[in-house]
């Protein structure tokens, strides 16, 4: 099953929108990794020029992201897209799913769990 990501495009309505990550890369891969490891030393270095490090690394994930998704949707739908409270765990999760094959996201698993029993 593909990777995908559900994204709120009405929050009044609550109508959201599932979009399917294309097929991915060994370029993809090592982007995602280079990623998780500046972010890993940034959290382990808690500081005012880290903070600033961080904002700049969120927004190469966030181009990770949309590029692996094909660009069906702009860094600034993504984030619109997602609660506040959803915020880090959706990028985490979308990092994990872009840096290993193996990793799907919460619903596809819930999917593919509920389609075996």
């Amino acid at each position: 099953m593909a990777k995908q990501i559900e994204l709120t495009v009405d929050y009044e309505k609550g109508t959201k929108k599932t979009y399917k990550m294309k097929a991915l890369t060994g370029l993809h891969t090592m982007r995602a990794m280079r990623l998780g490891a500046k972010l890993e030393k940034i959290d382990a270095n808690k500081d005012k020029e880290a903070a600033l490090s961080e904002i700049d690394l969120i927004e190469e994930l966030l181009d990770l992201i949309t590029d692996a998704y094909n660009d069906q949707f702009t860094k600034d739908e993504m984030l619109e897209g997602i609660p506040q409270e959803k915020f880090y765990e959706s990028l985490q999760e979308q990092l994990a799913m872009v840096a290993s094959p193996e990793i799907q996201s919460k619903e596809t698993k819930d999917f593919l769990e509920k389609k075996k029993n």
